[in-house]
């Protein structure tokens, strides 16, 4: 809900396998909190949580999940700024 996702933005929630590229692994989901905003080109990575509130930097690749009411940025993202 009330969530942006600038251009560009990718959510990969599957992956080739390593051994054999002509098959698909199976993968965790990603989930997307409420209120966020998703910077232009940044890439979610499967099995990534992302809280409420959170903004995603442009450029971004989220590797990892985040909880809420934090700013993200970075290959791979960390958190740059907390809100509360």
């Amino acid at each position: 809900d009330d969530t942006i996702f600038a251009p560009g933005t990718k959510i990969i929630s599957a992956n080739h396998s390593s051994s054999d590229l002509k098959e698909w692994e199976e993968q965790s989901s990603v989930i997307i909190g409420k209120k966020c905003w998703l910077g232009a080109n940044s890439v979610i990575l499967p099995g990534v949580t992302i809280g409420d509130n959170v903004i995603v930097a442009a450029g971004a690749i989220v590797t990892k999940s985040f909880n809420s009411d934090v700013t993200i940025a970075g290959c791979p993202a960390r958190i740059i700024n907390k809100s509360n």
